[in-house]
């Protein structure tokens, strides 16, 4: 039985990971667009896009 729940614990766990590094990954585009029509600096684009390349490697590497 704990077993099974093990299995489900961890089935859910990678759906989150997984959608953590594909909504970073849409944002990431977002702000390719907001550069692109300059609604933001390349400044804060780079920060944003650190900030969303930091989430998504902590999340790859939380399953290690």
């Amino acid at each position: 039985m704990s077993s099974d729940l093990e299995k489900k614990r961890q089935e859910l766990i990678s759906s989150i990971e997984k959608t953590i590094v594909l909504a970073s990954e849409g944002q990431i585009d977002i702000l390719k667009f907001q550069l692109r029509s300059g609604a933001i600096t390349e400044e804060e684009y780079q920060k944003q896009v650190d900030f969303y390349l930091d989430e998504i490697n902590k999340t790859k590497n939380s399953g290690d």
